[in-house]
């Protein structure tokens, strides 16, 4: 069973500073087929802050993670909805095993490549999905 993780900001949703995402319903449709095929795995990893961090950085940002997956109706256990509380994803992706991570972020997609054993795709490429797919 592949282990695939999105991050939120820039991904899944617009990014963090408000700036569109033009590739985020792309990027959601692929979430759910995932999420309702038994052939995978699905994590969001976010650099947020969660729950156990209210106050920090915009105060509840956690909120709208979990908001975005009611709305599209998947229900993800709470070991699988990561926040990192702003440290980079790298650690988390190499600690779960996850095959390919999906970041708009060079940095976070250069330290994955390079200190784990999976793969990173561009969420800002207009062909992230065609990268996504040679990857499986």
């Amino acid at each position: 069973m592949k282990k695939i993780s999105f991050d939120f900001d820039g991904c899944l949703n617009d990014h963090f500073d408000g700036e569109n995402n033009p590739n985020k319903e792309g990027i959601r449709t692929l979430l759910k087929e995932l999420y309702e095929s038994e052939d995978f795995e699905v994590y969001i990893i976010t650099r947020r802050f969660g729950p156990e961090r209210p106050t920090e950085g915009k105060g509840n940002e956690f909120v709208e993670v979990i908001e975005l997956l009611k709305n599209l109706n998947i229900v993800l256990p709470q070991e699988k909805i990561i926040f990192t509380n702003r440290e980079y994803k790298y650690s988390t992706v190499h600690k779960l095993g996850i095959d390919i991570h999906i970041d708009d972020e060079e940095r976070e997609r250069d330290l994955i490549n390079k200190f784990t054993k999976g793969s990173a795709v561009d969420a800002t490429n207009q062909n992230w999905r065609k990268k996504f797919d040679e990857l499986l």
